[in-house]
């Protein structure tokens, strides 16, 4: 299991190292396998009580560093084509990384609403604590108002 933790760890890192620019949504989709198997290990070397978990743990959290940056550019890229679109966020399914997908399409589409009018609902809606009491600038069961005028990353 150890052998493979680091066949797969040092995998990650060479793709990584060697990414093309034209072929960079397929190296990132290999480096989520990678890193998904390398999340696996893991786990399955700390439940055993294997003590090198802990030394490998920051070459690991540099690959989900370096890949949710990818990973983000690409889907703001992909924002322009459907079909990529579609890919990125299998890939980010791929690594659970549906919360940090919604980030990155919320902060685009902040900075494009503010760009385009900052008084517009989507933006209000984008930057209000939906989850304090009162936050919400309309009726806070259900955010009606938001919800019909706000792309929801679950629909796209």
């Amino acid at each position: 299991m150890l052998q493979r933790l680091f066949e797969t760890l040092t995998r990650a890192e060479k793709l990584l190292e060697e990414g093309h620019e034209d072929e960079r949504s397929k190296m990132v989709q290999r480096v989520a396998g990678e890193y998904t198997q390398l999340v696996y290990l893991l786990g399955k070397a700390k439940a055993e009580g294997c003590q090198v978990v802990d030394t490998l743990a920051p070459r690991v959290d540099k690959i989900r560093s370096r890949l949710s940056r990818e990973l983000s550019q690409l889907l703001l890229d992909a924002l322009e084509d459907a079909s990529k679109l579609k890919q990125v966020l299998k890939t980010y399914e791929v690594i659970e990384g549906w919360a940090e997908a919604k980030e990155v399409i919320r902060t685009h589409f902040r900075g494009f609403c503010k760009q385009a009018s900052p008084g517009c609902r989507p933006y209000r809606a984008l930057t209000a604590d939906h989850h304090s009491v009162g936050a919400c600038p309309t009726s806070h069961a259900g955010c009606a108002n938001h919800a019909r005028d706000a792309p929801r990353a679950e629909s796209l």
